[in-house]
Order: C-alpha cells, then sequence, then structure tokens
C-alpha cells in the first residue's frame, strides 16, 4: 500500500507531466509563429523535461526494468502525435477563419527511393519572406519544375501556416493572387 505522500508526490508529478504534454502539442495554439523567445524558451524546456518527469515517476513507482524504454517510446509517441497535431491546427485554422491566398515560386524539388516526392516554395507575406516544403504526389511533382509559380493559403493568424491551394494555376489565376486574395469559407475574394 502507498503511503499519503507517496500517493500526493504521484498526483503532483502526473499533473507537472500533463501540463507539460499540453503545451509540447498545443504549440501552435499557446505560441503563434514562434513570435516571441520566451514562448520558444517554454516549448523547449517543457519538451525536455518531458522525459525527466516521466522518468521520475516511474522510478518513484519502482518501475525498474522498462524505465527507459518506457520513456523513449513516450517520447517518441509525443513528438510524432504533436506534429501530426501542429498540421491540423493549421489546416482547421485556415478553414474556421479564413486565410490569404498568394503566389509562391517552386525553389527546389526532392525525390528519392526511400521518401516522397516534395518540393520547396518561397513566398513573400507581412514583409517576410517563408519557406515551405510540401509532399506531394508523383505526377504533381514530375510536372513542376524550380521556378514555377504555385498558389498556397496562409492563415490569417501566422503567415508561416500554409497549405498549398493550386499546384497549377492560370495566368489570370496568377495575376489575381500576386497581391493576395482573401479566402473564406471555400470562396476568394478580393
Amino acid at each position: 500500500m502507498m503511503s499519503k505522500q507517496r500517493v500526493f508526490l504521484n498526483i503532483g508529478i502526473i499533473a507537472v507531466l500533463c501540463i507539460i504534454t499540453c503545451i509540447i502539442i498545443g504549440r501552435r495554439l499557446l505560441f503563434p509563429c514562434d513570435s516571441n523567445w520566451l514562448f520558444f524558451g517554454i516549448w523547449l524546456f517543457s519538451y525536455v523535461s518531458f522525459p525527466i518527469v516521466l522518468f521520475h515517476l516511474l522510478k518513484v513507482n519502482n518501475i525498474d526494468e522498462s524505465r527507459w524504454f518506457w520513456t523513449i517510446i513516450a517520447l517518441l509517441f509525443i513528438s510524432i502525435y504533436s506534429f501530426h497535431k501542429e498540421s491540423d491546427i493549421a489546416l482547421k485554422e485556415i478553414k474556421r477563419n479564413g486565410g490569404v491566398v498568394k503566389t509562391a515560386v517552386v525553389y527546389e524539388r526532392y525525390s528519392s527511393i526511400k521518401s516522397s516526392e516534395s518540393i520547396s516554395i518561397i513566398y513573400e507575406a507581412d514583409g517576410r519572406t517563408i519557406t515551405a516544403i510540401y509532399n506531394c504526389s508523383r505526377e504533381i511533382f514530375e510536372n513542376l519544375i524550380i521556378g514555377d509559380t504555385v498558389l498556397i493559403v496562409y492563415s490569417l493568424r501566422c503567415p508561416d501556416w500554409n497549405l498549398p491551394y493550386n499546384y497549377f494555376p492560370t495566368p489570370k489565376e496568377i495575376q489575381h493572387a500576386k497581391q493576395g486574395r482573401l479566402y473564406k469559407n471555400g470562396k476568394l475574394f478580393d
């Protein structure tokens, strides 16, 4: 039977772990665009603290042999999940609040046997030059060359959150999107 002191210690450690996990997973909601080094420091501190706190929780509860294994598995899981959750947050943000459709230029292409095809794009938003990498199908990859113009949509909240809008726009669409067009509820506005 556990003593009251150990129960309170476990509850405290679990509460800290939950807070750390929320900071890691909800980074895009809590700190959009990594606008402040302090916020980035808090996220980084949380990411480094997670395995340490989890390891300590397992140690307090006398889990000896598999302590390292479960700490590494949990860190891998939280890393993969938070990466996918960040992409999902950006997609939902653009669908819910709209975005700006703008032209972007393909400046690099990458393909290998082990990975899917990807393109790197560059665009201007809010006076900054922003780059992004998109994984795309082989058909799209083969039809795009370096220097091609594509259309992307980026979030009103954070220009770094972007999604491909049209890989093969017409010259008229490119002309209309040069200065940016508002995208809301699936429609474009000038």
